[in-house]
């Protein structure tokens, strides 16, 4: 069980627990904000991504403080796949903090950044992974150009 200290229950965050203790190969962090419509269907994309790459992986989607159902989903996801993790805001803080909450807890060796809108295709991951090994980087967001 992946147990947060002291220091979640003062900013407000509430972790759904993680299955396995071992360091990811990757993380995907995924801010969620009013995402009850499409969430279902990012959950499939990114799982789908996640078992083609294989090896080890977490997807931890951070809920910036929703009013719809965006952290009822999370948390059965989490349920369902342990590599889902669960991280709820108990209010709207914003895009950065959110995705700052979510890196705080990730525990990948490299780190993809991605919208859970599906502004940006999920399918994109191992092209970032690529990118990330050609210039030596651990972390990075995918985004589309307009």
């Amino acid at each position: 069980m992946f147990v947060k200290g002291p220091r979640s229950a003062i900013l407000g965050i509430r972790l759904a627990p993680m299955g396995v203790l071992c360091r990811p190969a990757v993380s995907v962090v995924a801010p969620c904000f009013n995402e009850e419509d499409v969430l279902p269907l990012f959950l499939s994309r990114v799982r789908g991504v996640l078992d083609s790459l294989g090896g080890t992986s977490e997807l931890v989607l951070v809920d910036d403080g929703s009013s719809d159902q965006t952290w009822e989903i999370i948390e059965k996801a989490a349920v369902e796949d342990s590599r889902v993790v669960g991280v709820r805001l108990m209010r709207n803080h914003g895009h950065q903090l959110a995705l700052t909450a979510g890196l705080s807890v990730c525990r990948g060796e490299r780190v993809l950044v991605i919208d859970a809108d599906l502004q940006d295709p999920p399918e994109l991951l191992p092209d970032m992974m690529a990118l990330m090994d050609a210039l030596g980087i651990r972390t990075i967001a995918v985004h589309t150009a307009v």
